[in-house]
């Protein structure tokens, strides 16, 4: 979860900012795009988090997410697998656009 200070001041609980490799004290950019929040930094959180998913589920993301979204994966019953998978969803996605951004600039 994360607080909002100020229009400037993002507060990160201690488990999401391990999850994002952060040291105590240190800082993000930010850059808004449309209703999304981009977090950039040195490390490429979101690749790391999409290999665990990856990993513990024995698939890549873009097989996942198709065949999420074909519905040939059914939503689970389980409310954390429910969870996992709804996460694993938009981290792929961020991946894509990171990669869209990226394959854009050169």
């Amino acid at each position: 979860m994360a607080v909002v200070r100020d229009r400037r001041t993002i507060v990160l609980d201690e488990d999401v900012a391990e999850e994002l490799g952060l040291r105590p004290g240190e800082r993000l950019e930010v850059r808004r795009e449309g209703d999304v929040i981009v977090l950039l930094e040195e490390g490429d959180w979101v690749e790391k988090l999409v290999r665990r998913f990856e990993e513990r589920y024995g698939m890549p993301t873009e097989e996942f997410l198709e065949a999420w979204r074909r519905g040939e994966i059914p939503e689970p019953e389980d409310p954390d697998l429910l969870a996992d998978f709804m996460e694993w969803e938009v981290l792929g996605e961020l991946r894509r656009r990171r990669g869209a951004c990226r394959g854009s600039r050169g």
